[in-house]
């Protein structure tokens, strides 16, 4: 991780001037994008298209950062080292000026689409692997209230660690402007798009995601059992979502099994533990998470390893 030099001047935008590249990767990887399509307009293709913005470091073209420049944030400047983060004299405009730029690249996808003619017969599906950084000096999710009302950060299994939108274009298909509150994760995406296009029968035996095909053609989808959880990551969490309830394990690593039971339906922000209300709901959620696990050496959770049998 870079930071200020000792004796620089932290108050001299000139002293973070060593942190600017010349080559700026975002744009390298949407012009690969915007050719791949040309390349392929003749023929079916699936395009992979994983930007690295608003990710670390903070890196933005200076013209970028001038409409934010002017919007008189009180932008203190970021001088230390953290996350892969880089100094930057107005950190906050600079990540804002870094989504606008991803914006302005989908934008661009979006528009050779329609220039080839090929927004009728194509997909989009824009989405985020994961919530709101945790680096709140670097990016200051509090600033820009980035959660919400949600609780937790990248790297937990609140809802404000793995929650974000899912924005799909299919025109013809997808009505503009609809919206769907039916809960879905990435492990969907492969039965969907092999359903959309004809190969439903391709989908591997024992894939955990459903089709979205109904919910993208009709606007209605079959209620799913549950949507299951877990990262060896942050000390080993588990959750499991079964309609509005939804159980939470943490600090795995260090023995710990106690589970937490939130309804999210009266509870979104998960500040309310009820689990000794409802007994036997956490009973039934907990079997289901010790179904659902299956023990792996690279990423072990000790804790539950030893007695899971997967059905």
């Amino acid at each position: 991780d870079a930071k200020l030099p000792p004796g620089a001047d932290s108050t001299n935008p000139q002293s973070y001037d060593a942190y600017k590249g010349q080559d700026y990767a975002p744009e390298r990887i949407n012009d690969q994008a915007l050719a791949f399509i040309r390349d392929h307009r003749e023929e079916p293709f699936f395009l992979y298209y994983p930007t690295i913005i608003p990710h670390v470091a903070l890196h933005i073209p200076d013209e970028d950062l001038k409409p934010y420049l002017e919007l008189g944030w009180n932008d203190p400047p970021f001088t230390a080292a953290g996350g892969g983060y880089t100094p930057h004299f107005t950190p906050r405009a600079a990540y804002a000026a870094m989504i606008s730029r991803l914006d302005q690249n989908v934008g661009r996808v979006l528009d050779l689409l329609d220039e080839l003619k090929l927004s009728d017969n194509t997909i989009v599906v824009f989405t985020s692997d994961n919530g709101t950084t945790h680096l709140d000096q670097e990016v200051d999710f509090t600033f820009f209230q980035s959660v919400g009302e949600l609780r937790g950060l990248k790297g937990s299994l609140y809802e404000g660690g793995v929650r974000v939108p899912t924005i799909v274009r299919w025109p013809g298909q997808v009505k503009a402007g609809s919206e769907s509150d039916f809960v879905s994760g990435f492990e969907d995406w492969l039965p969907t798009l092999l359903d959309v296009v004809g190969a439903a029968d391709a989908v591997p035996e024992r894939t955990d995601g459903v089709s979205l095909k109904p919910l993208l053609t009709t606007g209605t989808q079959p209620e799913r059992g549950f949507l299951y959880r877990e990262f060896p990551g942050y000390g080993g969490q588990q959750s499991i979502r079964v309609g509005r309830w939804k159980a939470v394990r943490q600090n795995m690593r260090q023995g710990n099994l106690t589970v937490e039971l939130y309804d999210l339906v009266a509870d979104i922000g998960e500040q309310h533990n009820v689990a000794a209300d409802h007994p036997d709901v956490v009973a039934r959620l907990t079997t289901m998470m010790q179904q659902q696990h299956v023990p792996s050496e690279l990423f072990p959770l000790p804790a539950v390893d030893t007695v899971v049998k997967r059905k």
